[in-house]
């Protein structure tokens, strides 16, 4: 099957609260769009492209995020479950309070960002860091 080349671009939107179920979202881009709230279910999203976008208590449940690229995004409070998110990169991103469960973040890379509150296990990444950074020293 081939993949279409164009890039859907759902830029410059208000979504907030939108509920997104069983659609193809792979290789999309979000810029300047309002998704606060909204829920993202049963959803190929890989390769999408999230910029300067709130995301912040959005639910991502069954979805495909591998490749996925969120650049200056508010997810703060946000939950991911059951969700591919292989080789995401997050940078500048707010991710205090979000949860990720039975989820695959294996080569997620998170630059510049919020962590207060997001654990890891249980634990606070916070303090994952601290511990990292006071092993290297």
């Amino acid at each position: 099957m081939n993949e279409p080349t164009e890039r859907l671009d759902l830029s410059d939107r208000d979504m907030s609260g939108s509920p997104l179920t069983n659609v193809r979202l792979a290789n999309a881009a979000f810029a300047n769009v309002d998704l606060s709230g909204s829920t993202f279910d049963d959803i190929n999203a890989s390769s999408v492209k999230f910029s300067n976008a709130d995301l912040h208590d959005a639910r991502f449940t069954n979805v495909r995020l591998a490749n996925a690229a969120f650049a200056d995004v508010d997810l703060s409070g946000s939950s991911f479950d059951d969700v591919n998110a292989s080789s995401v990169k997050f940078s500048d991103a707010d991710l205090h309070d979000a949860r990720f469960t039975n989820s695959d973040f294996g080569s997620v890379e998170i630059l510049d960002s919020r962590l207060a509150g997001m654990r890891i296990e249980g634990i606070l990444v916070t303090d994952l860091i601290a511990a990292y950074h006071k092993l290297q020293a």
